[in-house]
């Protein structure tokens, strides 16, 4: 969740008794942007077979926690790059 949404929460009386936080699914994860987000990189067609041998699909979708770490990784490797930072033993 976003520090906007973390204050809007906080602050405005959304959040939910169940944990369920609606401001968060409806500004975040329902925008055209982000459902457009997930259909390209994120939701995963799964094909199985049941113990009689017939095909089944079913459709998984990320947490909410999960995509967001991934976008954060994503932001820091396009910040730092890919390489890990190592500090220089002789500036020590």
């Amino acid at each position: 969740m976003t520090q906007r949404a973390r204050r809007h929460v906080g602050g405005g009386g959304l959040s939910r008794s169940d944990g369920i936080n609606p401001y968060c699914l409806w500004r975040e994860v329902l925008t055209c942007e982000s459902l457009a987000e997930l259909v390209e990189l994120y939701i995963a067609r799964i094909e199985e077979k049941n113990d009689a041998g017939k095909k089944r699909q079913r459709l998984v979708f990320p947490r909410y926690h999960q995509r967001d770490v991934v976008r954060k990784l994503l932001a820091d490797v396009a910040h730092h790059g890919p390489e890990p930072q190592v500090p220089d033993p002789a500036l020590r």
